[in-house]
């Protein structure tokens, strides 16, 4: 705990722009690791059954790994989730193999495994990236993202029958 209000302390005095801490097993670049005061293009955050990560990326971006999940640093706003889920706050672009996603100062949720993406959009809005066309989705929608498929889902909260809606295409 002391950690965390420190690295508070100093990401709110402007010390640095980047930072990480966890608990459990975390690993940046194959190294056992449980605080990261400098992230850069290339470094990989890897966490283990019972851990979780939080990274501050930038000022304005929070990146919170689950469990079992891997990301790859591309540039501080642009993270390769390669397996896991990862709850996003603020303006970043997450790529997945199935799809490319950009948060529009939004908190969202993103699972990746070999088989689907799923994005939950808790506020704020998003942009996804599927066979070069762009859609954008706003807070409160769930989507399930197939290869070259997305599905959006709704639940009604009177009778919790799900919903398929068209998407619409952004011009």
């Amino acid at each position: 705990m002391k950690n965390l209000i420190l690295i508070c302390i100093l990401f709110l005095s402007g010390c640095f722009q980047s930072s990480a801490i966890g608990e459990g097993t975390t690993y940046y670049n194959n190294k056992p690791v449980s605080k990261i005061t400098k992230i850069k293009k290339g470094d990989v955050f890897t966490t283990k059954k019972l851990s979780n990560f939080k990274v501050i990326s930038t000022k304005d971006n929070l990146i919170y790994l689950s469990e079992n999940t891997t990301i790859q640093f591309l540039e501080l706003s642009k993270i390769v989730l390669k397996k896991g889920k990862v709850l996003v706050k603020g303006e970043l672009i997450i790529l997945t193999p199935l799809c490319g996603l950009s948060s529009d100062n939004a908190q969202i949720s993103v699972l990746y495994n070999k088989f689907v993406t799923v994005v939950k959009i808790y506020k704020g809005s998003c942009r996804i990236v599927l066979d070069n066309k762009i859609f954008k989705h706003e807070a409160q929608n769930t989507l399930l993202i197939k290869k070259n498929n997305i599905i959006k889902i709704k639940f009604n909260s009177n009778d919790k029958k799900i919903e398929k809606k068209d998407l619409k295409l952004l011009k």
